[in-house]
């Protein structure tokens, strides 16, 4: 497969499509609504496929529940470790 005219890789579109998944993520939209999305027949499917790409959705999650637990809306220093 030739690469593009610009000199750019060849792209799939499948690999737009894991792209635009792994930023809704990244962006903090929630799983189910990736999942509907993508036309998955499971959140848990699109979890596992999709949430080892970003850690950060990890690491947004633990400090949103973080926050909850102190009843703070922000974390002060994000990404700090907290211990209970």
């Amino acid at each position: 497969m030739a690469g593009l005219p610009a000199g750019l890789p060849p792209i799939r579109l499948h690999d737009l499509r894991h792209g635009a998944a792994s930023l809704m993520l990244a962006a903090g939209v929630e799983m189910k609504v990736v999942q509907e999305t993508l036309g998955h027949t499971s959140s848990a499917f699109t979890a596992d496929t999709y949430t080892s790409v970003y850690p950060q959705v990890a690491t947004a999650a633990a400090e949103k529940t973080a926050a909850l637990l102190f009843g703070e809306e922000d974390q002060a220093e994000p990404g700090k470790l907290i211990s209970i």
